[in-house]
């Protein structure tokens, strides 16, 4: 990432924590990162441009992160327990990018959403992966009621911890979310009413398969590697999610998946990556 937009990006941060995002003024960070209005415009169209950018650069940040903290143990309890650890870690040296996301109700339309549609969906995709890989397909079943409630442990100690300013061993802790966690899947497989939710009331978490997500993962990073507006990136990644909507259904649309990737593919970087999602989606009949 260039300089100047990093510098931008983690002042917006901690300007965002203290003042609130909708109090925060573009003026007011660009004098804080000591850059002007014209090399901030270079790098985002607006605020919500920003803002944006703010989650996807945390998100890359702790997903690799979580990628490496699985080299120094070879048992998947003791791989979940690390990375549970360096994700409170993150979020402990990070604690600005926590009361953003737990004290303000940002609402920017769309394109938040189709980001944090992204978010979740690798959220769930590497909780089920760890989950499964410790306790055997017998979790199947009752997955997303597991994966609900392992969210739901992680999430409330962040927001606890944003907003009476805890302090905390991460170790310790992870160990505990760990065990709270496997005697949440105790009684899920011991428990009659269980589940509560299943795959079918996901849908659109669990029915793209991995090779068209895998595609549409590349697609997107791709997008943010080349020289491009930020209105064209914007405009290439709600065209690329909405292929993932929409492949994500009991009975996609082909002709919208057509146009999307019609439309994505006339970017020169873009054109080999399209052609295999067509090939993935729309020829596999």
């Amino acid at each position: 990432m260039h300089e100047k937009k990093e510098k931008i990006i983690g002042v917006a941060m901690k300007l965002f924590s203290e003042k609130g995002f909708h109090a925060t003024s573009i003026q007011q960070i660009v004098q804080e990162a000591n850059v002007s209005k014209g090399a901030f415009y270079i790098y985002f169209d607006s605020k919500d441009d920003l803002i944006i950018a703010i989650f996807q650069t945390y998100t890359s940040i702790v997903f690799d992160k979580l990628s490496k903290a699985t080299e120094t143990a070879s048992d998947p309890y003791e791989q979940l327990e690390k990375q549970v650890a360096v994700l409170l870690t993150l979020f402990r040296d990070h604690k600005e990018y926590l009361i953003v996301h737990f004290r303000e109700n940002i609402h920017i339309g769309e394109k938040i959403d189709t980001i944090i549609f992204q978010i979740h969906k690798q959220g769930y995709d590497w909780a089920q992966e760890r989950i499964v890989a410790i306790y055997g397909e017998k979790v199947n079943d009752c997955i997303v009621d597991i994966v609900i409630n392992f969210d739901g442990l992680i999430n409330s100690c962040f927001k606890w911890i944003a907003i009476h300013n805890l302090q905390f061993d991460p170790e310790r802790l992870a160990r505990t979310i760990i065990k709270r966690l496997d005697a949440i899947i105790q009684t899920c497989l011991h428990d009659p009413d269980s589940p509560v939710f299943t795959k079918k009331d996901v849908r659109k978490l669990v029915d793209c398969s991995d090779e068209t997500l895998l595609l549409i993962d590349q697609l997107i990073e791709k997008v943010e590697e080349l020289e491009l507006s930020s209105n064209e990136k914007e405009q290439i990644t709600e065209a690329v999610m909405a292929i993932k909507e929409e492949t994500a259904k009991e009975e996609p649309k082909k002709i919208i998946i057509k146009t999307m990737l019609a439309y994505i593919s006339q970017f020169e970087g873009l054109k080999q990556l399209s052609q295999k999602l067509s090939e993935n989606v729309l020829e596999k009949d």
